[in-house]
């Protein structure tokens, strides 16, 4: 989290906001690229909606450069795990 919150050059202030934020949907990230029950399709959609629950706080908190920074972010981690997945990982 610390990292990341370094990587979007967040204020203090965003910083307080934020990471509750990201804290509250990393364990939600989590099962569901761990559920094997799902496709790695079905997972990516279900990462995305789980990202769209999250945006308008975010967008709110964030700058445009930054959420769009975010997003970026947000988008190799789940093609990332998709990736490691696959690969057997």
């Amino acid at each position: 989290m610390i990292a990341l919150a370094q990587q979007l050059k967040l204020t203090p202030q965003q910083e307080v906001e934020v990471l509750p934020i990201l804290k509250e949907e990393a364990p939600k990230f989590e099962a569901i690229k761990n559920d094997p029950s799902l496709s790695g399709m079905q997972k990516m959609k279900q990462l995305h909606a789980l990202h769209s629950e999250n945006a308008p706080q975010l967008q709110r908190i964030l700058s445009p450069a930054q959420y769009q920074q975010l997003q970026a972010i947000r988008e190799a981690k789940i093609k990332k795990a998709i990736a490691a997945k696959r690969a057997g990982r």
